[in-house]
């Protein structure tokens, strides 16, 4: 915000891959400023932008510095460039889009459509601090005592979500009810844990204790547990960087968001509100997950969250608030009929049948409110 009071943004420029710069852990991005000769923000240029997919970069440039003083938009098979006003870039991230997504952007904003953040809490999964302690694998859960797996719940995250559903191949220690902490001294953790105790909290106690922001009196806990997890809520779970197949549904809320989010439903653009446990006992639940698992979606998720290697998007709430999407709760803009379709294509991800793309994003773009030129 500091720099675009001072300064106009010329140009900003986006290379997306890795190969540019081998070295680089992210996808690389460059921009020039100029102090203005007038502080008067009306007179301010246009800011260029140019986009260039893997390969293209070198050619990209070339074709900048041609037409450096052209305002015409150049749109190529494997580069793009174009004029954009400075307020599309905002203090959350001035990572530039395609022209193509900026026209989407501008006709949901007119639609009024929401965000994420409108109809969602996204929030942060635990902290364990030392997670080679408190997660083990299910050969390993499975080999402990049953009176010490009742402290372990299956984990949610990047490890267990493939394809839009969640897999119990990961578990966390976990002791805690309702009620709060199921383990208050280390006498009980010691009788009540005997084998997880010996094997694996023990040997690093040390290095429990020393842990940023732990208790040093109550080691064996988790960093940061997240008190709204003691109780078993149903919820929406994405992973903590993903695209399509990351986002899951937990029925029964049993699983522990570890690496990755929890998302519930407060519908704040519903005039008439939905309670959380309307909403998950409801197929608006079912009818998310195929939303969130869509290309469509996917494109939304490209205006608004950078990349990181690999070419996953960064899912955390700063960057995935902001994105775009229906409010399937609003029967004046979307019909039941719309999101029975969808809870149908939702339950069959969630049962491991992941429908053909082109079949789900046909309905998805059809709630978006996309025409086949929108999505070209």
């Amino acid at each position: 915000a500091a720099l675009r009071d001072y300064t106009d943004i010329c140009l900003i420029g986006h290379f997306r891959g890795y190969t540019y710069f081998r070295a680089s852990a992210v996808e690389p991005g460059f921009l020039v400023l100029r102090r203005p000769k007038t502080s008067q923000t009306e007179l301010r240029r246009h800011t260029t932008i140019l986009l260039a997919n893997e390969g293209a970069e070198d050619a990209a440039i070339r074709s900048l510095r041609r037409h450096s003083i052209s305002c015409i938009p150049i749109v190529e098979r494997e580069w793009e460039i174009f004029k954009s006003t400075p307020d599309t870039f905002g203090e959350v991230s001035w990572l530039p889009r395609s022209g193509r997504y900026l026209r989407r952007i501008q006709k949901l904003a007119r639609l009024g459509m929401p965000t994420v953040g409108k109809l969602f809490n996204v929030r942060q999964g635990i902290r364990s601090g030392l997670k080679e302690v408190f997660l083990l694998a299910k050969a390993d859960y499975e080999r402990l005592p049953a009176r010490e797996r009742r402290y372990f719940r299956p984990a949610a995250g990047s490890p267990t979500i493939w394809d839009g559903r969640l897999e119990q191949s990961t578990f966390v220690f976990y002791p805690y009810a309702d009620t709060g902490c199921l383990l208050r001294t280390e006498e009980e953790v010691r009788t009540q844990t005997e084998t997880f105790y010996r094997t694996r909290l023990f040997p690093f106690k040390e290095k429990l204790q020393a842990r940023a922001d732990a208790d040093p009196e109550k080691w064996w806990l988790l960093t940061r547990e997240r008190a709204w997890q003691h109780g078993r809520r149903p919820k929406l779970v994405s992973k903590s960087f993903g695209e399509m197949g990351s986002f899951a549904y937990d029925r029964l809320g049993e699983f522990v968001v570890v690496q990755g989010y929890a998302w519930f439903w407060k519908g704040e653009c519903n005039e008439y509100g939905k309670e959380e446990e309307e909403f998950f006992g409801s197929d608006f639940s079912l009818a998310y997950l195929a939303i969130l698992n869509s290309p469509s979606f996917e494109a939304m998720l490209a205006c608004f969250c950078p990349r990181v290697r690999g070419g996953q998007f960064d899912l955390s709430p700063r960057f995935v608030n902001r994105v775009f999407l229906p409010d399937l709760s609003d029967d004046l803009r979307v019909s039941s009929d719309t999101v029975q379709r969808l809870t149908q294509l939702g339950h069959r991800i969630h049962e491991g049948d992941m429908p053909a793309f082109e079949a789900l994003d046909k309905i998805v773009a059809e709630v978006y409110g996309f025409s086949e030129a929108d999505t070209e």
